[in-house]
């Protein structure tokens, strides 16, 4: 159990670093505050890690030992359901984020329009969090057997 704990503690340091990198390389993509320099990507960082370690203890940990119940040891399978996991929760933060702006109408032109011109924005969603599955995994190991303790 002690590795679960600790791949879930490091395992979502993924998606601060890759969002901290993404501000460096992109600073003018989305910007509204006008922030700019390392200001930006702390903020960047700070928000992601605050959405992502949230997002992968309330639904990641669920997957996880869902995973885990099944039997479902291999890498392909784990790479696959956290891919969909990602994809299904960036698309639902999407939605939540603009219903709360627009109508349900207006949403979902936002919606078609982002999957018009920007089609990875919702894939970039699932490969983070396939790599922080496929983390996890490394860290916290495949499925122990029916008789064999978790260490």
């Amino acid at each position: 159990m002690t590795r679960t704990f600790l791949a879930f503690l490091v395992a979502p340091l993924w998606i601060p670093l890759l969002a901290a990198v993404s501000a460096l390389l992109w600073p003018d993509t989305r910007n509204p505050l006008g922030l700019g320099g390392m200001e930006l990507v702390w903020r960047v960082a700070l928000v992601a890690a605050v959405v992502g370690y949230g997002a992968c203890w309330s639904f990641g940990l669920g997957l996880f030992f869902f995973l885990r119940a099944q039997g479902w040891r291999s890498v392909g399978i784990t790479a696959l359901a956290w891919f969909v996991a990602g994809m299904v929760l960036r698309l639902a933060g999407f939605i939540l984020g603009w219903v709360q702006f627009l109508s349900m109408h207006g949403t979902l032109r936002e919606l078609s329009n982002a999957l018009a011109t920007r089609p990875l924005f919702f894939v970039w969603g699932g490969v983070l969090a396939m790599l922080v599955g496929l983390t996890v995994r490394a860290i916290a190991g495949p499925a122990p057997e029916d008789n064999e303790p978790d260490k």
